[in-house]
């Protein structure tokens, strides 16, 4: 059988002899090359390429474990030592050699692994460097409901995606791993469950290595990662997410049961069936995130729609051959409908969606199309930052890939598609009419305060892209390879191969650098030190002897947000009458005399002493992230310098001031 090597798209010119061996579990291939010297004299070099790489990795991992951060940083990337890039930058470059120079499926799958172990260490950073825990926001709440599952106080029937914290659990009571390392270790084991799947999902799909090896650089891109709506800090739908490609290739390999998988027919007999299997995954996907669980399912309707289309209006299609997932359609759909409908935040979700909808079409409040993406670019052109320029750092990499999985929809419905790909024909028709179908969800999700949900649906939507647009991808290097080979001279193959190596090293660093949240792309850095939980845990550890609203009760102001967060994080409850108030955020221009602000706040039950915790978070990211746009760094530093302002409570990361009001209405109060 002949084959042709992903070296062939770049100009080694040669010819790949497959040869069937009963002893081996897969091809073995034998390339000899039409200028050189020979396959033999490749192997050596190739094995000391992919022997730096992963050398090179190691040296990486060792710098960066010893450069432990010792407080927060604000930009992960600029605070980790240069040697972690250079060593990550041999080990993709070692990627690149290796599936360039090479057509055998071994050495192109260590290369795979090379690749996918530098993406692993990179977003591992956070555990690696040592950080205590990773995620401000949601986050925080997560951790503080992993505790509150620990100890009984939350039942994981009663919660409405208990998946991911029970899996946390798991780890940490077998491990002994402290909760906050194991909600990050549960973070990192998605990500690689997703860099795992994607390029076995395409190898299912073509049986070939090259297509394979440019889905493991698919992956590689992490595009489900936008860092509006979804973001490596611990967050369940992500984390969903990028399990759905296990579902996806359960799916993929439903409906192409009928290919030979390393050149031996499956036997039912002896492997467990897909259909058995994907009803276990997708209900796994429910208790992870039922949000996430609904995009399954819309993806799940598109294809079936398609499918049973096809087999009423075209029966001789190739895809009215293919197997249906009707059964593991209506189970997931008759689970979701009954887990979600007995849990509240999922049918107070539901009502949001329904009545910002309707606000779209009748013209009410809330009814805004794009609230969120209209809110960043305001506060973006506040600072001088275009919308343009947002585009490109957050979503030019995921416009690319959306465009390569268009032609690959495109090819697929036209008939481009070359007879060996037959498969990726008809399922890459499936997988457009699913995303269509998904396109309807986040339509749905765009408008209003909910609009910030839209983002996450596109980060769903981003798996699909990743593997439609490596078809895509797969499908363009045919065709330039076929043009290339019979009108020019062959020597341009090199030339267009060094392009694309450039092309692909430049979508891989623009993709990387918005793994993390970073001032890059005006965020602050997600690291949370053991300081800062410390400092607030001591902080409202301290009960109130007081009913919150008592006279002598003393309430919480903020820097932009309250204490609430890390209140849930430390897991400390306070009876619903003794509960700790936060009044709202200090404006910048009453942080230089915070006893007024008080004194004559608008409310009268606001006039009171008030705590005022200042982080290092906070000055960093107001002013390094945020540029000063609400916040400046002489108005932070002004609290410590005034009278009446006491520091009750001080360490690396958080300082706690005391304002001394000394005024309080009581009769004013009891008024209102």
């Amino acid at each position: 059988m002949v084959r042709f090597p992903l070296a062939r798209w770049f100009g080694a010119h040669s010819i790949c002899i497959t040869n069937l061996d009963s002893e081996n579990s897969g091809p073995v291939y034998r390339t000899f090359s039409l200028v050189g010297d020979g396959s033999e004299s490749v192997r050596p070099a190739l094995a000391a390429v992919i022997t730096a790489g992963f050398l090179g990795l190691l040296g990486g991992l060792v710098v960066a474990h010893g450069a432990t951060a010792t407080s927060y940083e604000v930009n992960i990337y600029t605070a980790t030592p240069t040697l972690f890039w250079v060593g990550v930058a041999v080990a993709y470059l070692a990627f690149f050699l290796t599936v360039v120079g090479s057509s055998r499926s071994r050495t192109v799958s260590l290369g795979v692994l090379l690749g996918g172990g530098a993406t692993t260490a990179i977003a591992g950073l956070p555990l690696i460097r040592g950080y205590h825990f990773f995620g401000h926001s949601d986050s925080l709440t997560h951790l503080g409901w992993v505790r509150s599952i620990e100890t009984g106080s939350l039942n994981t029937f009663e919660f409405v995606y208990p998946g991911t914290h029970s899996l946390t659990l798991v780890v940490h009571q077998t491990t002994g791993l402290d909760v906050p390392f194991s909600m990050m270790l549960v973070v990192l084991g998605f990500v690689v469950t997703f860099l795992i799947f994607v390029p076995l999902t395409v190898y299912t799909l073509t049986e070939d290595i090259r297509a394979t090896a440019i889905a493991g650089f698919s992956g590689f891109l992490l595009l489900p990662i936008n860092n509006i709506a979804t973001g490596l800090p611990y967050f369940p739908f992500l984390l969903a997410t990028f399990f759905f490609t296990v579902i996806l290739y359960l799916s993929v390999k439903h409906i192409t049961f009928h290919k030979h998988v390393g050149f031996q027919r499956i036997s039912r007999s002896r492997h467990l069936a897909t259909s058995a299997v994907i009803p276990v995954a997708t209900a796994a996907m429910l208790f992870f995130h039922p949000q996430a669980t609904m995009d399954v399912i819309a993806v799940l309707f598109g294809v079936i729609a398609a499918q049973l289309f096809i087999r009423r209006r075209w029966p001789s299609h190739p895809i009215a051959n293919t197997k249906i997932l009707l059964g593991q359609f209506v189970f997931i759909s008759i689970l979701f409908f009954l887990w979600s409908s007995h849990q509240g935040a999922a049918v107070r979700t539901a009502h949001q969606v329904s009545a910002a909808v309707g606000s779209a079409i009748f013209g009410g409040e809330g009814g805004q199309f794009g609230h969120t993406a209209i809110s960043r670019q305001e506060s973006a052109n506040e600072i001088g930052v275009t919308i343009v320029e947002l585009f490109v750092k957050i979503f030019l990499v995921s416009a690319i890939y959306s465009a390569l999985a268009a032609f690959a929809g495109v090819a697929s419905i036209a008939d481009w598609v070359r007879e060996a790909r037959r498969s990726v024909k008809s399922v890459g028709i499936l997988l457009i009419t699913g995303g269509f179908s998904l396109l309807i969800v986040a339509f749905l999700h765009s408008f209003g305060g909910i609009s910030s949900y839209l983002y996450r649906h596109v980060g769903f939507g981003m798996v699909l892209i990743t593997v439609l647009g490596t078809l895509g991808l797969v499908l363009i290097l045919d065709r330039i390879h076929d043009l290339l080979t019979q009108r020019v001279a062959a020597g341009y193959l090199t030339v267009a191969g060094g392009l694309g190596v450039v092309v692909a090293v430049s979508l891989l660093v623009l993709s990387l650098l918005v793994v993390f949240p970073s001032p890059f792309m005006y965020n602050p850095g997600a690291q949370v030190t053991e300081a800062e939980i410390d400092g607030y845990r001591v902080a409202v550890e301290s009960k109130p002897t007081e009913r919150w609203d008592a006279p002598e009760a003393v309430w919480y102001g903020g820097i932009r947000r309250g204490p609430s967060r890390y209140q849930d994080a430390t897991h400390v409850k306070y009876p619903v009458e003794k509960r700790l108030i936060f009044s709202g955020p200090v404006p910048n221009g009453s942080l230089q005399d915070l006893v007024s602000h008080y004194r004559t706040h608008n409310e009268t039950v606001v006039r009171r002493d008030h705590y005022l915790p200042v982080l290092q978070y906070d000055y960093d990211r107001e002013i390094a992230a945020y540029k000063g746009i609400r916040y400046t760094y002489q108005g932070l530093a002004s609290v410590r310098d005034q009278q009446a302002v006491h520091r009750i409570q001080d360490n690396s990361d958080i300082t706690v001031y005391y304002v001394d009001v000394d005024l309080y209405n009581e009769t004013d109060i009891q008024a209102t």
